[in-house]
This record gives C-alpha cells, structure tokens and sequence, in this order.
C-alpha cells in the first residue's frame, strides 16, 4: 500500500504527493493559490501588486473541456471529479471515512456521489461468503412430518 503524506488537511497519496512535489517545483512554494492562472507561455499570472491571480471556475471548465476534446471522451465537469474520487474511494473506506475525506458533514451527502454501477453491487453480495450452519432437524428436509392444521 502506498504511503499518505499530508498536503494542506487532506491526506494524498504518494503519487499524488510527487506530482504536486513537480508542480510546487515549477509553481514556486509562496502563498497563494495552489492552481494559480497560467499564462499561455506557462508563467504564473499576478494581481498588480504581485500576487498568483486565483484560477477561476471557468478557468477549469475550459481546461477539462480541451482536454475532454483531445481525449476524444464524453464531456467531464468540475464535480465529476468528487464523483469519481467518492466511488473510488467508498470500496476502500467507510462512509464515515469518505465523508470525512470529502469534505461532508454527513456521510448520506456522501453516498449521494456514489455513481458506481449497478453491476459492481452484484458483484459485491456475491462475494459475500455465508458460513454454512447446522440443520436445526436431523434429516432432510423431505424427512420431516407435515404440520396439520388445527
């Protein structure tokens, strides 16, 4: 299992650790915010007084629809991304777990996410291993006296 490391309060993985490791590397350690607006050479755009200029909303709707479009896959939005972190996560935690992970107050907001399919429930109570028990009556079930009627 690979190790978490600590970013901000949310706990990630050590792939992702590396690759925000490489993007604080190319972004710089300041203040400010951690996906700040690019220029299309590359270079961190600033405020006047100087500060990383905030990546907007539609900053990051453009940026998935391009790469939707380069993908050549259905249209991915903002909150898709929770919904995909939520499902992937719910096998690996509890709803207590993944709600806390979220960011949810309460874990039946969470599970609202979880867009998981149909099959993957099936699968899941198949997999479900029930010890065998005892018959409570020697015999089979053929064997037993038929109940009469008062």
């Amino acid at each position: 299992m690979a190790a978490v490391s600590q970013c901000g309060r949310s706990p990630v993985n050590t792939f992702a650790a590396r690759r925000l490791e490489a993007w604080l590397a190319r972004r710089g350690t300041h203040r400010g915010p951690l996906f700040p607006r690019l220029t299309r050479g590359g270079a961190v755009r600033t405020t006047p007084d100087g500060r990383p200029w905030q990546m907007n909303l539609q900053a990051v709707r453009d940026i998935l629809a391009k790469r939707t479009e380069q993908a050549a896959t259905t249209p991915v939005r903002p909150h898709d991304r929770r919904r995909t972190f939520i499902s992937n996560l719910l096998p690996q935690a509890d709803a207590i777990m993944t709600a806390r992970l979220a960011g949810h107050a309460s874990p039946s907001t969470t599970l609202r996410y979880d867009v998981r399919p149909d099959e993957e429930a099936r699968d899941a109570v198949e997999r479900l291993r029930v010890p065998t028990a005892a018959p409570l009556l020697p015999g089979p079930l053929a064997e037993r006296p038929a109940a009469t009627a008062p």
